[in-house]
């Protein structure tokens, strides 16, 4: 099975477990759910990225919408290229002892679509770590966090470090629920807060 055939049985799959009983929308949403909305798949954003390891323990608190912090660790810098640009994301892991070669790489982030057409807190990569130097970044695979779908979920928000300044269209779109909670100021257009400098402590 090529990439996209299995890309389009994920979706397949995930548009039936989401008409569940236990499916994660909330009862506006679940009202006449047809399936999820995404980007048509490209292979403009499917690239090659470069994995750089971190040193262990640089660990951090992520801020999750709820207004708690989650213990992570930055495991990897992956940095790829996009339309001939040069971008960069971080992948993490959980803080659980010394780092696992296998777990997956936790990738958050915002781009240029955040709240313009993807979910406004930022959207998510899973991606398998086996160790190499190099690994393929599908954005077609991104998708939303649970709180894109209800108030009863806690999602992790995309440190500053991985906000891209691009446009990522591809993968899960908004599917027109209103951005709430403590993340809600994170839920802004990207392109307001594109040229803001982060504070150095």
């Amino acid at each position: 099975m090529d990439w996209k055939a299995e890309l389009a049985a994920q979706r397949a799959e995930k548009d039936a477990y989401f008409k569940d009983y236990d499916s994660p929308l909330d009862g506006e949403l679940r009202k006449g759910f047809t399936g999820l909305k995404y980007w048509p798949v490209s292979e403009r954003f499917r690239v090659q990225a470069k994995v750089e390891r971190l040193p262990e323990g640089e660990s951090f608190m992520m801020e999750v919408s709820r207004g708690q912090q989650r213990p992570m660790m930055k495991a990897a810098k992956l940095s790829f290229e996009l339309d001939g640009k040069p971008y960069a994301l971080i992948g993490y892991k959980a803080k659980r002892g010394p780092l696992a070669v296998h777990e997956k790489l936790f990738v958050p982030f915002r781009d240029g679509t955040s709240a313009k057409g993807s979910y406004g807190a930022g959207r998510y990569l899973d991606l398998e770590d086996e160790g190499a130097n190099s690994l393929t970044l599908d954005f077609n695979q991104c998708y939303s966090p649970y709180c894109a779908y209800s108030d009863d979920f806690s999602c992790p928000l995309p440190p500053r470090e991985n906000w891209l300044e691009v446009n990522i269209e591809a993968g899960e779109a908004d599917l027109g629920r209103q951005c709430r909670g403590i993340g809600s100021r994170n839920c802004v257009p990207m392109p307001s807060l594109i040229n803001e400098k982060p504070k150095l402590n």
